[in-house]
């Protein structure tokens, strides 16, 4: 079986990225990081981390959001308070995955 790298140099060669915007989403002052975006059912959504600081002390709260495809304006969907080390959130569709796995 031949293996394929997603980092081997013919594949580089064809990737070709081009940066067409850049849209502020959150302004608080907070450290916002470890984001997760995922299209789903026609909409893009993007959760991320906000906290006082970058580590786990104090602890954060995830924030969900939404746009319509392509995105042009960003809605609040809700926020969770996990209260621990909430830090690189992920967003999958769980659907898809069950299916997969029950037969």
């Amino acid at each position: 079986m031949r293996s394929h790298s997603l980092y081997s140099p013919a594949r580089k060669a064809r990737m070709h990225l081009h940066l067409e915007d850049v849209v502020t989403v959150s302004d608080t002052g907070y450290h916002c990081a470890f984001t997760s975006l995922f299209a789903w059912r026609g909409h893009l959504y993007l959760a991320y981390r906000t906290a006082q600081t970058h580590g786990i002390y104090p602890p954060g709260n995830i924030i969900l959001l939404r746009s319509t495809m392509p995105p042009t304006l960003w809605e609040y969907c809700t926020f969770f308070n996990t209260g621990g080390d909430d830090r690189a959130p992920k967003l999958f569709d769980a659907g898809a995955f069950f299916r997969h796995r029950v037969a």
